[in-house]
This record gives C-alpha cells, sequence and structure tokens, in this order.
C-alpha cells in the first residue's frame, strides 16, 4: 500500500468520463476525488489520506483542481487580512455604573467607555439596550421613553451615558449592553449589599423607646429597606449595641427589627442616651435623649394601691393631730377666758361690799 501510494498514479487508474472537481472541499488534501478507479477507492476506504498534489498531476482535471484551491487559498488570507485590518481598527468599548452608592428613586449614571480615541468617527452609530424588556433604550441620543431614559455626551469618542430616572427593582439585575459602530460591551447590573441603598419612608420606620427606672425598653422596626440597617446605641462614651439586628426578606427588600431592654448604669443615670442607624453611610434614624432617673414611673397596680393607703393613713393622722392641737388651743384659751372673768366678777364684787360698808359708816 505504503508503494502504491509513494507512485505517481497511472492513466489506467483514471476514468475520464467520471472526472469532476468537487467544489465544496475545504481542505488542501483530499482523501479520494469521482475520476478515481476502484483500486484507489480502496484506498480511501482503509483512511488512507492521499495527497492531492500527488494526485492532480497524472489526472486531467487535476490542473483545474489545482488552480482553483490556489483561487480558494489567496481568498482565505485575504479575508484573513481583512479580519486583522478590521480588528486594528475596531473600536473598544466597555460599560459601567458611574454612580455610585445607586439610591433607589434616584437618577442612576452607567457610562459607555470608546477605548480608540484616534481617526475615531464622532458620527459612528451609538445605542443603548437591556433593561427589563430587552429593548432599544437609545439610539443616537434618541430615547425610547423619555421619562426613564436620556443620554449624557459630550465627545461620543470619549465616552457616552445612560441615565436612568427613578432608578427602582425593576431596573436591577437586568442587562444592559453599550454599542459603538460594530463594537458592544454586555453586562449585567447585579443588586449587591455594598453599592444600592433602598430607603424607607416615614410610614415604614417605627420606634419605641420607655424609661423604668434603671430599665430602657426599646423597639425599632424598619421596612422595605436595603441593605440591612446596622444601628449603634451608647449612652455616654459607651457603646452598649452595635449591628444587632433580626431581619427577614420581603421580595428584593428587607424588614429589619430590634427589641431589646437595656439595664442604665447608676453612674450614667443622668447621662446622654444616643441611637444611630445607617444603610452603607447614609444615616436613617437619629435620637438623642437625656436620661432622668429621679422620678421613674411606676407603672405596677400590685404597686401603686400599698402607697395609696399609706398615704391616706398618714394624711388622716396629720389631720387628726392638727384637728387635736386646735382642740386644745381652744380649750386652754376658753379656759384662761373663764377664769380672767371670774377675776373681773370678784373684784367687782369686792368693790360692792366696800362701798355698802363706807355709806353706813357715814
Amino acid at each position: 500500500m505504503k508503494d502504491r501510494l509513494s507512485s505517481p498514479l497511472k492513466g489506467s487508474d483514471i476514468d475520464e468520463s467520471k472526472c469532476v472537481v468537487d467544489s465544496n472541499f475545504t481542505s488542501l488534501s483530499l482523501i479520494c476525488i469521482p475520476c478515481l478507479n476502484h483500486s484507489v477507492i480502496q484506498l480511501a476506504r482503509s483512511k488512507c489520506k492521499v495527497p492531492f498534489s500527488q494526485i492532480a498531476p497524472n489526472i486531467p482535471c487535476g490542473q483545474i483542481a489545482l488552480n482553483f484551491m490556489a483561487s480558494v487559498k489567496n481568498q482565505v488570507v485575504n479575508i484573513m487580512l481583512f479580519i486583522m485590518i478590521e480588528c486594528d481598527a475596531a473600536y473598544n468599548v466597555h460599560w459601567k455604573r458611574e454612580t455610585n452608592p445607586v439610591m433607589f428613586g434616584d437618577n442612576v449614571n452607567l457610562m459607555c467607555m470608546v477605548g480608540r480615541k484616534e481617526g475615531c468617527d464622532s458620527t459612528t452609530t451609538r445605542r443603548w439596550d437591556g433593561g427589563p424588556n430587552n429593548t432599544i433604550l437609545l439610539l443616537n441620543g434618541h430615547s425610547s421613553n423619555a421619562t426613564k431614559y436620556y443620554e449624557i455626551t459630550d465627545d461620543p469618542c470619549d465616552n457616552f451615558s445612560l441615565v436612568i430616572m427613578n432608578f427602582n427593582m425593576n431596573d436591577v439585575n437586568r442587562e444592559y449592553w453599550c454599542s459603538f459602530g460594530f463594537e458592544t460591551s454586555r453586562q449585567n447590573l447585579p443588586l449587591d449589599e455594598r453599592n444600592f441603598i433602598g430607603m424607607p419612608t416615614k410610614n415604614n420606620i417605627h420606634v419605641s423607646l420607655q424609661q423604668r427606672a434603671l430599665e430602657l425598653d426599646l423597639s425599632i422596626e424598619f421596612y422595605k429597606v436595603f441593605p440591612k440597617p446596622k444601628c449603634k446605641i451608647k449612652i455616654g462614651d459607651e457603646h452598649l449595641l452595635n449591628d444587632n439586628i433580626m431581619s427577614n426578606v420581603s421580595g428584593l427588600f428587607i424588614n429589619a427589627y430590634l427589641h431589646k431592654t437595656i439595664t442604665i448604669p447608676k453612674d450614667r443615670c443622668h447621662g446622654n442616651f444616643s441611637i444611630s442607624c445607617t444603610l452603607l453611610t447614609t444615616a436613617i434614624l437619629e435620637i438623642n435623649k437625656r436620661l432622668n432617673c429621679s422620678f421613674p414611673l411606676i407603672e405596677d397596680f400590685d404597686m401603686v394601691i400599698p402607697i395609696i393607703i399609706i398615704s391616706t393613713v398618714l394624711l388622716l393622722v396629720c389631720i387628726m393631730c392638727i384637728s387635736i392641737t386646735i382642740g386644745c388651743v381652744y380649750q386652754m384659751k376658753r379656759i384662761k377666758r373663764n377664769q380672767r372673768h371670774h377675776a373681773i366678777s370678784e373684784k367687782t364684787m369686792r368693790n360692792q361690799t366696800f362701798d355698802l360698808v363706807n355709806q353706813s359708816l357715814l
């Protein structure tokens, strides 16, 4: 078999009436062609490749096939050169999120950066696609929804931006892609806890703070926030709590809860009490209060009744003492008055007796 392959094929091995050129080949080597006789076909069936350059000189149609292959080879080279030139002239584009952190309800800027400046054509088509419906958002500055999207650009060859107005949960975890000419940058805009903030409304913040003697009962609830809030509680300069909040997921948002009873140290009973809760670096709750443990609020009814009884008894005792004192004073004054009146009466009687005696003597 090796000898048969290494020796040129003879004319007796060729059936000229079947000589054709297969125009669908894509390789520069052939296994067999239709104009080979039975012995060569057997070689092909044994999967021994016969180089076409060895077969062609002995086949009447071989020169035609060689010319065709040379033409195809030249075309392949030309296509490769064209692709290399186009790749060298292509614009390298990439988009990134310019707004940080993203605040739900505010505007968000996605910037598409064009990498090639020299020879850039500013009239090249620029385009933004994606969003909730994977549709065209901007085309050369024209918006598909003027109440939701608009473009910012000074020099398209430098960068151009998609601005998403009133950014909400429908706009996140979506693909966005910017295109400049034939170049495209396609990425996902994922929700993460480091770069996105969902602020709660006033109605979604509930706070309860009560002081009972040396205890503080604290309850804080946040609804529909993102990410999980962090709270710091201080009495004076002492940190009592840092990020001890329970939470559960509500869609893409979070509901967070903090319930705690705090014992106030006696040496800080008249200090300042403060609570600070944040989402990333944005404050969502600030409370400052001056503690006062001198007049605790008594709410236990079992303790109130004895105090009322004791107070009533003491009051009655005081009233009785005052009444007795007033009675004694009055009685003493009456006795003294009677004694004075009796003394005056006796003096008057003596005077009258003396007068009668003097008259009788006269």
